[in-house]
């Protein structure tokens, strides 16, 4: 599935986005507050979007003015959660790049 809206799309995640994720998720700011370490190399982000990332309900945050994933989210049922939740429980999960949070569209 994909969604879009004026100024984003949610999409999957693809291999090709891996440098994209590594620039937002090695800073220790975002990782550590959504449950997980900062990365420490784009093949480890690599391997996030092929595991971590690879489910149905967890998509890339787009920007449209330059192609790049600069976040995510997702919903995380049972065990695909970072959190010690039940199997019928589930988690929404999100994060975004430092460099956009608090951003505003311009009027």
């Amino acid at each position: 599935m994909t969604l879009e809206t004026p100024r984003m799309i949610l999409r999957s995640w693809h291999s090709k986005d891996a440098h994209d994720l590594f620039e937002y998720a090695k800073d220790d700011r975002v990782g550590p507050i959504a449950g997980w370490p900062p990365h420490t190399s784009v093949e480890e982000s690599t391997e996030i979007i092929q595991t971590v990332f690879n489910h149905p309900e967890v998509y890339a945050v787009e920007l449209k003015e330059n192609a790049r994933a600069v976040g995510c989210v997702g919903l995380l049922i049972g065990q695909d959660s970072n959190f010690d939740i039940g199997e019928r429980e589930g988690e929404v999960a999100d994060w975004i790049g430092v460099p956009y949070w608090g951003a505003r569209p311009d009027s």
